[in-house]
């Protein structure tokens, strides 16, 4: 090509942090040949000069730079810039990362029961297959489209059951991206104008990232099943709980952190007696819980019993903290525990995840710092959530965020 016109904003840039274009001019085109008159004949705007007298094959570039620069005003910040050629740098490295990712996912989508349709060039039953081998010898690309099972409403609740996918209509970003645009971008047009552009209700968009695709799969299959009822079945989602390690689930998390009670129907016999609208603390206990007020457990198990949690301190000196009695283990604490957070060295997570078992806890919760793979194997092989190397309260922050977590003392 001649001239070949990028937006910098999708993949060059790459996070989605600037808004700019690029023109790439070959240098090699003949302007002179009498089609393009306003590159040759004197530019009275400009002191009088011809781009191709005076500038030859660069009379192209030339006029967009001292002309329509000029008068349009299309000009990168220096900062804008900046990102733009940072993004440029490791371009090639994440394409191949986005190819990649978007040719597992396709794949994997052409076998989804929730799936009626996918479109990925590099299918060897897409209609541009055949193009895609020819063009793009090292990878198709990372955008993919599919129908959803069940079109306009199953769409929709996909798009509100997704948790690592960015619901945004950009595209070429290092996050995966989704969409369903018959909601969204072309909502504003009829059914009838929709498909005559192409959107039909089904169609969902993915602009596939560089994240791990095991991850992505799990995350899709888990929103694509709240939405239609079906499962890969593949240990990709919710139905391999149990069977298949997944960390740091954006539902767990929430499901802790959101709100510092639960309802009293998940104690269950107690249901039938409290009513579906009566609520109770979450319980939390914190192992490793320190009687040194300057000490990061006890900061955080203040903040958090100040929000509202129950804290239940676990530690084998016994006595009392933060106005609770002190268990030696998670198997002395009288009634259910919701989440049993971990203050102690990694080599001891293993025992407390045992124990958290034993208890019936539902979630394994490793303080930021504390890393386990064997403690998150031993709690998510008996069906426990686990979250790890993340700090509870910072992520109580980040999902409420409002004045009752910075009150002071």
């Amino acid at each position: 090509a001649d001239i070949v016109v990028h937006s910098a904003t999708k993949w060059i840039g790459g996070h989605g942090n600037s808004i700019g274009g690029v023109i790439v001019d070959g240098g090699r085109f003949d302007w002179g040949s009498g089609k393009f008159p306003r590159l040759v004949e004197p530019d009275p705007g400009y002191h009088g000069i011809s781009y191709w007298n005076d500038f030859g094959t660069l009379a192209y570039v030339t006029k967009l730079r001292v002309h329509l620069l000029r008068d349009l005003g299309p000009c990168l910040s220096p900062f804008n810039a900046f990102l733009l050629l940072q993004g440029l740098e490791t371009l090639h490295l994440r394409m191949e990362r986005h190819s990649q990712n978007a040719q597992t996912l396709a794949q994997w989508l052409a076998r989804h029961p929730a799936v009626e349709w996918v479109r990925y060039p590099g299918l060897p039953g897409d209609p541009s297959y055949e193009l895609a081998q020819k063009y793009l010898p090292r990878g198709a690309g990372g955008m993919v489209v599919f129908g959803i099972r069940g079109g306009l409403e199953a769409g929709m609740r996909l798009i509100d059951n997704v948790a690592l996918w960015s619901h945004l209509a950009n595209v070429g970003d290092a996050k995966s991206l989704i969409i369903h645009p018959a909601t969204t971008t072309h909502q504003q047009l009829t059914p009838e104008q929709r498909l005559a552009a192409g959107v039909t209700d089904d169609l969902v968009r993915l602009s596939v990232g560089i994240e791990g695709i095991d991850d992505l799969k799990a995350d899709l299959d888990r929103a694509l099943e709240a939405a239609t009822g079906l499962s890969a079945g593949d240990g990709s989602g919710t139905a391999a709980r149990g069977r298949r390690l997944v960390l740091n689930s954006e539902d767990v998390i929430r499901r802790v952190c959101a709100s510092s009670t639960v309802p009293v129907e998940d104690d269950g016999g107690a249901a039938g007696q409290a009513g579906p609208a009566a609520a109770r603390p979450q319980v939390i206990a914190v192992v490793g819980l320190s009687t040194n007020p300057g000490r990061p457990s006890y900061r955080v198990a203040r903040k958090l019993q100040r929000m509202g949690y129950r804290i239940v301190p676990v530690n084998p000196r016994g006595g009392e903290i933060l106005g609770e009695p002190v268990y030696a283990r998670l198997e002395d604490i009288p009634g259910p525990v919701d989440v049993a957070v971990v203050f102690r060295a990694p080599e001891h997570a293993p025992e407390v995840a045992r124990s958290a078992v034993a208890k019936g806890v539902r979630v394994l919760w490793l303080q930021e710092g504390v890393v386990s793979e064997e403690a998150a194997a031993v709690a998510a092989g008996a069906g426990l959530d686990v979250v790890m190397n993340r700090c509870i309260y910072k992520e109580t922050q980040r999902l409420r965020g409002h004045m009752a977590t910075f009150r002071p003392t």
